[in-house]
């Protein structure tokens, strides 16, 4: 049978499920969504001013079976307390996967029923819901864009040398990674929407081979960053950006392309990685 999966990531990226028999969340609740709108009356009308999506969570219950029941309780707490803490959902019927930034924020805990330990919990939501949209073009061609469950498999396609294209079948501006890998000199990056260029951006300055630049708009700040293969920080260079250029593009509902240049002859590699927004799933 076909079920609705739940799992947690914590800070050590170590994996806890929580739909099996040792440790099952049930009872879920906080799927949906609600909005935090502003309106301004006008005679016997309303007009709708501001409207954004309200902080979300997810509640529920987690049971765990005797024997040692106390015991698994106090594993599944030390995993929430590694570092940020992910939730993942996988909807009945559906292969795709979807994540949430969370915090446990609450737990009850009573004493143990017949059979087992029933403990209520609440995970106060960081982030939407999001699923990863990954893209590679190794500098000749560009792929179509495809949702991947977070491994960063790759596709090729023969379309146009430094350019990615994706679709986004979301509603919600989504942020994105883009990764341009070096040797360049002063590149440049260009963002189209259904083939209508939305904005620019540059860096001054030089990328030897080896390393990349990071536009990252998934990050509080935005950033921009020189990386070294292992994707340590090797500069900031924000402060070499163009100012007088939009730099920062989040997704939008429809095509998207992004295709880089740069004042040298070296063909360049480009990544995209997209946080696909939704209001619920």
């Amino acid at each position: 049978m076909n079920i609705r999966k739940f799992r947690l990531i914590n800070g050590n990226g170590q994996e806890y499920h929580l739909t099996v028999r040792a440790h099952f969340f049930h009872s879920p609740g906080g799927l949906g969504y609600a909005k935090d709108v502003t309106y301004q009356r006008v005679g016997h009308l309303f007009k709708r001013i501001n409207e954004f999506y309200t902080q979300g969570g997810v509640s529920g219950e987690v049971f765990f079976p005797d024997p040692h029941a106390y015991e698994k309780y106090q594993e599944m707490i030390s995993f929430a307390e590694a570092g940020e803490l992910f939730l993942v959902y996988q909807p009945a019927r559906q292969m795709a996967e979807y994540r949430c930034l969370v915090n446990l924020t609450e737990v009850e805990k009573t004493e143990k029923q017949a059979g087992g330990l029933n403990i209520g919990v609440k995970f106060t939501a960081e982030t939407m819901w999001y699923r990863i949209l990954s893209e590679f073009n190794d500098g000749s061609e560009v792929t179509e864009g495809k949702v991947y469950d977070y491994t960063y498999d790759y596709t090729y396609a023969d379309y146009v040398s430094n350019t990615v294209s994706f679709e986004s079948d979301t509603k919600v501006a989504s942020p994105m990674k883009i990764y341009v890998y070096g040797p360049m000199v002063n590149p440049t990056w260009s963002y189209y929407h259904n083939n209508v260029l939305k904005g620019t951006g540059r860096v001054n300055g030089e990328i030897p081979e080896g390393n990349l630049l990071l536009i990252d708009t998934t990050a509080i700040p935005y950033q921009i960053k020189q990386l070294d293969g292992f994707l340590n920080v090797v500069q900031d260079m924000y402060a070499l950006s163009d100012f007088g250029t939009e730099r920062f593009f989040m997704a939008l509902p429809g095509n998207n392309r992004i295709s880089v240049a740069h004042e040298g002859t070296t063909p360049l590699k480009v990544r995209t990685e997209v946080q696909l927004l939704y209001a619920s799933v």
